[in-house]
């Protein structure tokens, strides 16, 4: 049951300054989702997110793979400005997927507008 903790904030307030709304993922301390569970947030809504947090979700270097995977399906991740990822068994290789994805390739980052990653307590 992914259900506990979890909520979904909408932010209308910058919609007529910005042309966006921010929209804020939170799904902690659901161990169940893992990096199954990492697959359902398609890309779509990747792109929408301005924060998605997913603390002691046990999504390891496989859920990092398939959140990078769903950006890259849908072109980046545009709005997202912060990512926490702390305490789910994210190990070298996923961090190195992560670094990857902020490296500038061809003009553009797939993870451009990121300003605040967070990986405590991982490895």
């Amino acid at each position: 049951d992914i259900k506990r903790n979890c909520d979904i904030h909408v932010d209308t307030d910058n919609a007529f300054t910005t042309g966006r709304s921010r929209l804020e993922l939170v799904l902690n301390s659901n161990p169940k989702v893992g990096s199954n569970g990492c697959n359902w947030l398609k890309s779509a809504l990747l792109g929408q997110l301005s924060s998605l947090s997913m603390v002691e979700c046990n999504i390891g270097n496989d859920g990092v793979s398939a959140l990078l995977e769903a950006a890259k399906a849908g072109g980046g991740c545009s709005g997202l400005v912060t990512l926490d990822l702390s305490s789910n068994h994210i190990g070298s290789k996923g961090a190195a997927a992560l670094s990857a994805a902020l490296a500038v390739e061809n003009g553009t980052a797939l993870l451009a507008s990121l300003r605040e990653l967070r990986l405590s307590e991982n490895g």
